[in-house]
Formats: structure tokens, C-alpha cells, sequence
């Protein structure tokens, strides 16, 4: 009944064949109880059954239905005045695109249910099909749909589109771009305006949801997620395996393999960067898309705050990892969002005054009160204007601040895994190396050869493919750019508005700003240097660290500050040059290939230039660096598991910094004039202490190297079974390492000492304190160096320890040589417990063979004169020592003790808790925390006080107190956070009987963050008495944050309290072998060489303690413990006396000539007790 114009319309439309048409009518007329008529209905029924006779589901007919549709309107566009045709065509495709709705949902329905799509080898039919169907068609089709069925639809093929791109990616495919046309189209589809304001009000709805999702679920339910979850975490062995030599050996056709995927990465979030920024420039509804983007970015971003505040040694770190959104998608919205950064960070810092340092405090996004903020300041006052009460802080403030929580929370976490990785990684190919050189080819078949091949295989392609995307050249340099821009803005404000406003703004910038640029350029220094780029922006981040390492009222935490200072020292070695030469001629050399771990010599002289140039650099460098110096020791609420800063490290970089300016007559001079100021008056004794440690520790273990090298020559090692063999070889191999690295630091902060000491003798010796920190110094290196225990560090190959006792003894007799006309010294020398006149001899004879100046001989000479003519005029004869015996005290009955026991507890119980007075002045306390006590003050906070008034009456009656040991507490009683222990070392142990002080304070966030605890019985700052406490007298302990530990160990705001502290101190650190509290020196335990090293160490600390502990206290108590310390030596002499005793057996030599010293002395002071 149609026409035959109709006809051949419809045929042309649905292209078919007339026989094909037949047949379809005929289906249809005998499906039908009626005749076809000329009637409307009938021709739509017609329509419907040709296109679903054709396009039977949507895998199969959407590209035919979209076909049909373009087809019709290419008719429709030539015949737009033919009323029946428009009529006819207008029908086929609002029947194309209805049927294209039902097909998409039936596919959607069983898209959404299934789990897993399809088998990762095989792209599905529908991504096939998007690939090839009309987008006008698909966005009329989706237009078309309700909400809940566009929902539905998007939803659906995302999922598809999702799963297919990755895999792309994850098999292989990604070089060949199969992914290239799907972004492109996912792209134009979302052009579309009133798409677009469709997709925005489901980012509003899940917005509104988000509270009731963690990062995982929120990723899984979000149709907006689905868009950004290509995983972009590659796993390199499916682009590597061609190459021979993989995963062992780095060569430039995996490097071109890099180079390859990272470009493609890079094309894939551009895609991305379009689609979204056409959300962005949607106007519609005044700009609504825009914001709910904006609002969703920082949402899903919230969701994961606690990827960067849960450690990994956490036992909810499980738990929480799989509430997480996955790495994937986080790092695809962080560099999605650099994208959207990029145009204003090549402008020249045009935009700083676009981005509103308000944004912290009131912004609608994100809420910045779950994180450590950069200053303690008050609230940021002034009244409000309307666009901070609306939340809108303009586009540019939006991005800026998003962008940085957005690699907070993606590109730092990933960061750190990787360098925790990569540490890992090196000692695997640390041990593989050993096994070559011991197995040759055959390293593979041995056990632990097997193990570490495994291990490789598995770690390095999940390494490469970390670092596909966190090494991205492109994406380091815009977080580099973005990183520059936030260190100008910062200066801009410290410029343009008065002190008191900044210490509030910064009150509201979390830490995070900072720490995590300071990461990333350290991460950029160990990849690729040249990526720092030093012609343009390198004097912003100079200028940056030099100036705000100086403000603690900005930054409070000593730790940023640390990493400001670590920066700019990295930075300025890196731009040494052997033979420093600024005036030669700058010239660019590119046939030069650049060494990704060092800078060319151009970059090197105009870095050296920005530095020298710079008013900040020269100006307010030195005092920061000072300052970082003695802070990083102290850090209120430290966790040693999140802070991952070792002072050490810190203190090396700065002495090494000094060292290499140190020719500089001009930063010479002002370091040498910083240093005599009363503000940094600690920083000299810090450098000392901290090379008698670290010079300490390294010769501890030297030692221990060299006792295992005696001992694996031996046939008794060959005895062992394997697994003892593998477990002391790994502490063998641990110990080299941690030598090395210690001797390393010590020589750095050694050699600072002596310049400075060559510069200026007089600063070592203003205070006494100071002298007999120098006089400790001195002794303790010349006994080490040139004292019996000598032969103990005759290792092999001393140099692969960059072990030199030439080198060390030329440096402190040097140094010595500097006091030979100081009187001060010589007394505090002459009388000091440890000075050896036969050791002084030695040292001298082994520097006349050549190993300084003859004149620095001479001078050397003419102080052994001088301290010699000391300890004649005193009377001081070290012979009078050589035979020395006392008659112990027998030992007691049962009863004895008993009675003891009754009298002492009876006695010390009135000293248990007290007060006692500690401040000097409102400036000064008698504290080791003085600093702090002082500028603690304001800051009120009443749980803290109730916290501790409720320990302080539980402390009058649980505190141990026995003549095996006993704890005593003072407390201030106008500041009861500020408190002093005694704790006594329990009997059976090395520590025993000795009076050990402790200085405690409890800071301003108190019970949030554990208290501050420091060893003050340290011989000035001179003596280890345990591997959890240091000359500085920190102590050691995951209680305190100061150890690792898991959470179960850890400070808890609710049960932990100061009496756990003590009891924590006195059972787990004043051990009977403390030897072994040194992490993996239990593998030691039960062997001659650890019976004997354990043996060793707790003969130094028997010698300490009965200095320090006992004779020191006796001579100068602890204020507020004077009464308590002489009543626990006069009621405990027989026992001490008795102890003593059976502890002198165990020395010998040269160690029991300084232990007669002490013992003698320390008899005399218990006679007075009595006197």
C-alpha cells in the first residue's frame, strides 16, 4: 500500500535489497490481523520491524542503527521541504534511536551484573561498536532516555570502555594506540551541553552520597569514576621480555621502551584532560558543572586522606588500603589536574594574586582540618567577604589547591612506595652480587640465589611500571613548576602582608604543602637532576629554603625545616666543582650526553652563579642552617614510621654543606660569627657529641667486621648448618653497610670541627661544659685510635669502609694542635678519667712518621708537656692504680636482705613524688626542653592538664620503688608538664644501681602526641649508655614515637600514659645485654663473637655508669633529687660496693686502670655520706 517513492526512500534508508523488503513485509503482514493500509501506524510498524530484524542487539545493530540514522538524515537535509518525506524520515529515526536506547539498556542491565566482562584477551563487541557509530547518533540516543536510563547507559559503558582500555594497556597494546580513537570519541560525546548538565547532576547526587562510601566503594558506585579508573600502573615484563638482559641490566632499548609508554600515558590523560575540560567551559546553569566537577575531584580525593597518614607498619594499614581508591584512578586525576595547571605555570607567576591564601580556612572542598598545619598561629581574622561566605575563590584557586592535594594524596603515597622499593631492590641486588662473586654463573642454584632471582622477577617490572608514570619527565616537570609557583606565593605573602597575618594564613596551610615539594625534588635528584632545570626558577627554591628555614613561627615542625636545609645542601653539592672556577666562560656543550644523576659542568656553574648571586642565600642561609642543626633533635609528636627524616642524614648534609663553602672567605666568616651568637651557642656541642657517636657506632661495628672475618676463615664456620651461615652473613653484610655509612657522617661533621676549630679555638673552649666536651672528644678518639682496642679495627680492605686511621688520627691531632696554648684545656684534660699519657705517646710517635706538619708535631708535643705538667702539680699518678684492691662487703643472707629491703623502702618512699622548683627566669628553665617549656606558654590546653593531674596521683603509688630499682619523679608546681625522673638501673644488669635522669615535658597537643623524654645522665652529651640512647640523650622507644613499631607499640591517646613510659625505659632498655637491643644484632646471640661483643659493651657501660651514674650524681645530684640520691648511695653503698667487685673480674689492661680511677673516687664521696 505504500508508495514507490516511499519504498525506495525506506530501502535507501535501511539499505536493503527489494527481495530483502518482501520478505520483511511479508513477516510483518502475516504477524499482522489486519491488511497493511496507507496509514501511519502501519508504516512505523513496518520501520520497527525492519531495524529490529536488522539490528537485533546492540553488539550487532547499533552501528547499523546508526547507519540507518545517518543515512536518514542525509535525506532529510536535501528534502527538507518534502512534507511526506520529512514525515516518513523523521519516523525512521525517532525508531532508530528509541530501539538504540532499548538495546543499550538490555546490554547495560547485563554489563552492570557481571563481574568479570569478558576474557582480558578479547575486546568486547560494544567497544567495537562505540569505536564505529555516529556520535550525533549516540548523543541523540542518550538525550532521548530518562535520567535513571542515561545513568544507566553511561554507566554501562564506561565499565566496558574501562575494562577494554585497560587491558590494552596492561597486555601489551598500549604502544599501538588501540586506545586512541575510544578517548577522542568518549571525548566529542561529552561535548554535548545538555549531556553535560546531565553528567554534572549525577556528580551532585554523588557528591551527596560520598559520606556513606570509603574511597574503594565510592570509585566502584561513581559513574564519574569509571571515566578515570584506566589503570596506568603497567606491568613492564609483558613490554620488556624481548630484551635479553631483563629485569637485570638497564639498556637503551628498554630506555626507548620507557620513553614509548610514557608518551603514551601522556596521550591518554590528555584525552582525558579534553573530555573533562569541556565540563569546564560549560556555561550552562551558571558554570554548575564546573563546580560539581570541581567539588567531586575534591571529594574522592577527601575519601583518601589516610593514605598519607596510616604508615605501613600499622596494623590497619590492610584494613584501611582496601578502603582506598585504587592507585590507577588517583594518579589519573593527578595528572589530569597538573594538566589543568599547566597553562598558569608557564606564565611567569602572573597568576599569584589569583590564588586567595584564604582558601585553607574557608574553602568549601576541602577540609584541611584533618592535617598537621605548617604554623600554631590563632584564627585568621577580619571580616568576610561574600565570595569567601559562597566558597568561590575563583577557578585558578580551585585548581591550585586541588592540584596539591591531589599529588598529596596520589603522586607522594606512590613516591614513597617506590623509594621504599627501591631500597629494598638495591639490597637484593647487593646479596645477587655476593652470591656472583662467591658462585659464579652457578649463584642461581644455591637456596638464597633461587630466593633473590624470585624476588627480582617479581620486583623490578612492578618497580618499571611504578616508574612509567612517577617518572614521567613531563609530570615531574609540571609538579616542579607547580612546586616553584607555591615557594613564589609564599615569599609574595611574606612580602606583602605584616607578620602577625602570616603566622595566621600559615596556621591554616597544612604541612603537606611543603613536605611533599621537598619528596618530589629529592625524588627528582635521585632520577633525573637535569629535570631541575637551574637557568629558570632554581633561585625561587633557594630563595624559598633560605628564607624559610629561618621561621619557626611559621613552620613549627623541625622536620620541614630539616628538609628545606637538606634541599638546599643536596643543591649546592651537586654544584661543586673539583677546582671551583667562577670566572670561567659560560658555554652550553650539547654534544655532552647528560648524566641523569649529575648535573653537566654548565648547569653546575650557573647553579654555583644563582647560589652566589642570591640576597637570601647569603643573607639568612647560615643562622637556618644552624638552627635545623640542633632542632631536628627535638620533635614534639614524632612518629619515626611517618617522619621519614634521620637526623644523622640531616646533620651530615649541613656539616658537608659547611665543609664545601668553607674556602668561601665571605659564608666562612658569617658561619663563624653565627656561631658564637647565645641562639645557636648548642650548635657547636651538638657537632661535638654527634662525632663521638657516630665515630663510636661505626668503630662498634668495624669491629664487628673484623671479628667475622677472623671467624669465617675458620673451619668452625663450615660447621654451621646453612640457615646460621645465611643469618650472620646477612648481619655481616649489615654491619659493612651501616660502618661505612657512619664513618661517612662522622668524617663530614669531623672535618667542619676541625676547620672550625683551626678558625676560631676559642668558641670550643667559653664554657666549661664546652671544654670538657672537647677534652671528652679528644680522649675518646686518641684511645680508640691509638689504645689497645686498636688491633680490634685492623680490617681488610679498610677502604671499602672509607676507613682511614691515618686519615682520622691526622684530623684530631690536628685539631689538638689548635689548644696547645690553653690553659683551660689542659687542666680539664689532666684531670679528665680518661686521659692515657701512654696513649697521648703513641699517637704522637705514629704522627711523627709524616702524618702532619712537622710544626702541628711540635705543637702536639708541646700540649702532652703542658697537660703532663698539670697532673704533676695535682699529684695525679695513674701507677698508684696499677694494683688496686678493696675488700667487698660479704655478701647478705636472705634475712639480710630482707631487713635492707624494709629499711630502704621505708626511707626512699618520701622521695617518690615531689615538686620541685625548675624555672630560672620566664625566659630560662632547668630543662633540657627549656626552649619548648618557654614557648609553650599560652597555649592552654585543659585535656592535656587533666591528663596529667589524674598520672600524677596515680603516679604517688605505682611507681616501683625496691633496692633492685626504683623510679622518683619532680614535677614543677606551676607548670606540672614539666617534670625530671630518676630512674635507678635494676640490679643484674650494667645500669645497676646508677641514678639515670630523665627531663620530661609534655607539649601543648598532650595526650594527642606522646611526651617528650631526653636522658640527661649522657657525660655531657658524651657517652651511649644503650643502642636506644644516644650521647644526646635521646631516647629510643616506639612508646615515643622515636622507634619503629606497630600501633599495638605505639603512643595511644586514650590508655598510654608516662608511668608506661618509665616502666617501658627501665624493663626494655636497662637490660642485661644491651648489646643486643641494636636491631639485627640478635642473629649474634649464642655465638662466641656475640657473647664475647655483648661482654665488651657492657664493660663501657659498667665504666659509665659508675662514672656518670654514680660517682657524677654523688658529686653533682640532679637538682630537686639532692636528699633522694644521697639517701639511695648511703643505703645501698655495701651492695654497690659489692657489685663492683664481681664486675672488676671482667676487666683487664687499660680498662682496668680507668675503672680503678672511678671506683677509687667513688669510695671516697660514699665516705662522706657518712661523715
Amino acid at each position: 500500500g505504500m508508495e514507490k517513492r516511499e519504498v525506495e526512500i525506506l530501502r535507501t534508508v535501511f539499505n536493503i535489497t527489494l527481495s530483502e523488503m518482501n520478505s520483511i513485509v511479508a513477516r510483518y503482514l502475516s504477524s499482522q490481523s489486519a491488511d497493511l493500509n496507507e496509514n501511519v501506524d502501519s508504516t512505523i510498524g513496518l520501520i520497527e520491524k525492519v531495524l529490529k530484524t536488522k539490528a537485533p542487539t546492540a553488539s550487532l545493530g547499533l552501528c547499523y542503527l546508526s547507519d540507518c540514522y545517518n543515512r536518514s538524515q542525509n535525506i532529510l537535509t536535501k528534502n527538507c521541504e518534502d512534507g511526506d518525506t520529512v514525515t516518513l524520515l523523521s519516523e525512521v529515526n525517532f525508531t532508530a534511536l528509541l530501539l538504540a536506547k532499548d538495546l543499550l539498556l538490555q546490554e547495560q542491565y547485563s554489563v552492570l551484573e557481571q563481574e568479570s566482562l569478558y576474557e582480558n584477551s578479547v575486546r568486547s563487541s560494544l567497544c567495537a561498536n562505540f569505536e564505529n557509530v555516529s556520535l550525533l547518533f549516540l548523543q541523540q540516543v542518550l538525550l532521548l532516555g530518562e535520567e535513571s536510563e542515561i545513568d544507566l547507559i553511561l554507566r554501562g559503558f564506561l565499565k566496558v570502555l574501562s575494562r577494554d582500555i585497560s587491558n590494552d594497556i596492561q597486555k601489551g597494546d598500549i604502544i599501538e594506540k588501540t586506545y586512541t580513537k575510544l578517548l577522542q570519541r568518549i571525548s566529542k560525546l561529552t561535548s554535548n551541553n545538555k549531556l553535560i548538565g546531565i553528567i554534572s547532576k549525577f556528580l551532585e547526587i554523588e557528591i551527596m552520597e560520598s559520606s556513606n562510601h570509603t574511597g574503594s566503594s565510592f570509585e566502584v558506585e561513581s559513574i564519574f569514576a569509571r571515566f578515570l579508573g584506566w589503570n596506568t600502573i603497567l606491568h613492564p615484563t609483558k613490554y620488556f621480555k624481548r630484551i635479553p638482559t631483563y629485569p637485570y641490566n638497564k639498556t637503551f632499548e628498554s630506555q626507548s621502551v620507557e620513553d614509548t609508554l610514557r608518551l603514551s600515558l601522556y596521550e591518554i590523560h590528555s584525552s582525558l584532560h579534553r573530555s573533562i575540560r569541556n565540563m569546564f567551559v560549560c556555561k550552562e546553569d551558571n558554570n554548575i558543572a564546573r563546580y560539581n566537577l570541581l567539588q567531586w575531584f575534591a571529594r574522592i580525593l577527601e575519601l583518601n586522606h589516610t593514605r598519607s597518614t596510616i604508615p605501613p607498619t600499622d596494623p590497619s594499614f590492610m584494613e584501611k588500603r582496601n578502603e582506598w581508591t585504587s592507585d590507577g584512578t588517583l594518579l589519573n586525576i593527578c595528572c589530569i589536574m597538573l594538566l589543568f595547571s599547566e597553562p598558569f605555570l608557564d606564565d611567569e607567576f602572573k597568576r599569584l594574586a589569583s590564588i586567595d591564601p584564604r582558601y585553607c580556612k574557608y574553602n568549601n572542598r576541602i577540609d584541611y582540618s584533618k592535617y598537621d598545619t605548617l604554623s600554631s598561629g590563632q584564627k585568621i581574622s577580619g571580616e568576610k567577604d561574600q565570595n569567601i561566605i559562597e566558597g568561590n575563590f575563583g577557578f585558578i584557586s580551585d585548581i591550585f589547591f586541588i592540584t596539591l592535594h591531589s599529588i598529596h594524596n596520589g603522586f607522594v603515597p606512590s613516591i614513597l612506595f617506590y623509594k621504599k622499593q627501591r631500597k629494598t631492590l638495591s639490597m637484593v641486588y647487593s646479596q645477587i652480587n655476593s652470591l656472583k662473586s662467591s658462585h659464579g654463573d652457578w649463584w642461581r642454584d644455591t637456596p638464597d640465589g633461587n630466593r633473590m632471582d624470585q624476588i627480582m622477577n617479581q620486583m623490578k617490572p612492578m618497580m618499571d611500571g611504578l616508574n612509567i608514570l612517577t617518572g614521567s619527565p613531563k609530570y615531574l616537570r609540571l609538579i616542579l613548576k607547580l612546586g616553584f609557583l607555591f615557594m613564589k606565593w609564599a615569599l609574595n605573602l611574606l612580602e606583602t602582608n605584616p607578620p602577625e597575618y602570616c603566622i595566621e594564613l600559615f596556621s591554616t596551610f597544612p604541612a603537606y604543602f611543603i613536605n611533599d615539594i621537598m619528596i618530589i625534588f629529592d625524588h627528582i635528584l635521585h632520577f633525573d637532576v637535569n629535570l631541575i632545570g637551574v637557568e629558570k626558577n632554581i633561585d625561587v627554591l633557594i630563595s624559598f629554603c633560605s628564607e624559610f628555614i629561618n621561621h619557626t613561627d611559621l613552620i613549627k615542625s623541625p622536620v620541614i625545616r630539616s628538609r628545606l636545609a637538606m634541599t638546599l645542601c643536596k643543591l649546592n653539592t651537586m654544584a661543586k666543582e673539583d677546582e671551583s672556577d667562577i670566572t670561567r666562560p659560560y658555554s652550553f656543550n650539547t654534544s655532552k650526553i647528560q648524566n641523569p644523576y649529575e648535573l653537566n659542568d654548565d648547569s653546575k656553574y650557573i647553579l654555583r652563579k644563582k647560589f652566589s648571586e642570591n640576597p637570601y642565600f647569603n643573607n639568612k642561609l647560615i643562622p637556618g642552617l644552624l638552627r635545623s642543626y640542633v632542632d631536628i633533635g627535638i620533635v614534639e609528636g614524632l612518629d619515626v614510621d611517618k617522619e621519614k627524616v634521620d637526623k644523622y642524614i640531616v646533620r651530615y648534609q649541613i656539616a658537608t654543606f659547611f665543609n664545601n663553602v668553607w674556602n668561601n672567605i665571605d659564608l666562612r666568616n658569617q658561619i663563624l660569627d653565627e656561631m658564637v651568637k647565645s641562639e645557636y651557642e648548642n650548635f657547636l656541642g651538638t657537632a661535638i657529641s654527634d662525632s663521638i657517636m657516630l665515630l663510636d657506632d661505626s668503630l662498634h661495628r668495624l669491629t664487628d667486621v673484623k671479628i667475622l672475618q677472623v671467624a669465617m676463615k675458620s673451619p668452625e664456620w663450615y660447621q654451621q648448618d646453612e640457615q646460621t651461615i645465611s643469618n650472620r652473613m646477612k648481619y655481616f653484610k649489615g654491619q659493612e653497610s651501616s660502618a661505612k655509612s657512619f664513618l661517612d657522617l662522622a668524617n663530614s661533621i669531623l672535618e667542619f670541627l676541625v676547620n672550625a676549630a683551626s678558625a676560631s679555638p676559642s668558641m670550643f673552649i667559653n664554657t666549661p661544659a664546652m671544654t670538657q666536651k672537647l677534652a671528652s672528644m679528644l680522649n675518646y678518639f686518641l684511645d680508640k685510635l691509638c689504645g689497645s682496642q686498636m688491633l680490634n679495627l685492623k680490617v681488610e680492605n679498610p677502604e671499602k669502609y672509607g676507613f682511614s686511621p691515618k686519615e682520622l688520627l691526622s684530623k684530631i691531632t690536628s685539631m689538638a694542635t689548635f689548644f696547645s696554648d690553653s690553659s683551660e684545656l689542659f687542666s680539664v684534660m689532666a684531670e679528665d678519667y680518661d686521659y692515657n699519657p701512654s696513649v697521648m705517646n703513641k699517637a704522637l710517635r705514629f704522627i711523627s712518621r709524616g702524618f702532619i706538619p712537622s710544626d702541628m708535631i711540635r705543637k702536639f708535643d708541646i700540649l702532652i708537656q703542658r697537660i703532663n705538667e698539670v697532673r704533676e702539680t695535682l699529684g695525679i699518678n695513674d701507677n698508684d692504680n696499677m694494683d688496686f684492691e678493696f675488700d667487698a662487703p660479704p655478701p647478705m643472707t636472705k634475712e639480710e636482705e630482707d631487713v635492707e629491703e624494709k629499711i630502704y623502702v621505708d626511707k626512699m618512699t618520701e622521695h617518690v613524688l615531689n615538686t620541685a622548683e625548675m624555672e630560672i627566669s620566664p625566659t630560662e628553665y632547668m630543662h633540657h626542653y627549656s626552649d619548648n617549656i618557654v614557648s609553650s606558654v599560652g597555649f592552654f590546653n585543659m585535656d592535656k592538664v587533666k591528663k596529667i593531674s589524674k598520672e600524677l596521683q596515680m603516679l604517688g603509688t605505682s611507681l616501683p620503688l625496691s633496692r633492685g630499682s626504683s623510679v622518683f619523679i619532680r614535677f614543677d608546681e606551676d607548670r606540672v608538664d614539666v617534670m625530671k625522673a630518676i630512674i635507678v638501673g635494676p640490679q643484674g644488669t650494667p645500669y645497676g644501681n646508677g641514678c639515670f635522669h630523665f627531663d620530661i615535658f609534655f607539649p601543648a597537643d598532650y595526650p594527642e602526641v606522646p611526651p617528650l623524654v631526653n636522658l640527661e645522665t649522657n657525660g655531657n652529651e658524651t657517652v651511649r649508655f644503650n643502642p636506644n640512647l644516644y650521647t644526646c640523650g635521646k631516647v629510643c622507644l616506639s612508646l615515643l614515637g622515636t622507634w619503629h613499631g606497630d600501633a599495638t607499640s605505639k603512643w595511644n591517646s586514650e590508655t598510654s600514659n608516662i608511668h608506661q613510659v618509665l616502666l617501658s625505659i627501665q624493663g626494655l632498655i636497662l637490660v642485661p645485654e644491651p648489646y643486643y637491643n641494636e636491631p639485627s644484632y640478635e642473629a649474634q646471640r649464642g655465638t662466641p663473637e656475640g657473647d664475647n661483643a655483648s661482654a665488651a659493651y657492657n664493660r663501657q657501660i659498667i665504666y659509665n655508669n659508675i662514672r656518670y651514674a654514680m660517682l657524677e650524681q654523688l658529686r653533682n645530684p640532679t637538682p630537686g633529687f639532692e636528699e633522694c640520691i644521697r639517701d639511695h648511695f648511703r643505703l645501698q653503698r655495701n651492695s654497690i660496693l659489692h657489685q663492683i667487685h664481681e664486675w672488676m673480674e671482667g676487666f683487664t689492661g687499660e680498662a682496668r686502670e680507668k675503672l680503678v680511677k672511678v671506683v677509687r673516687s667513688l669510695i671516697v664521696e660514699f665516705d662522706k655520706l657518712e661523715q
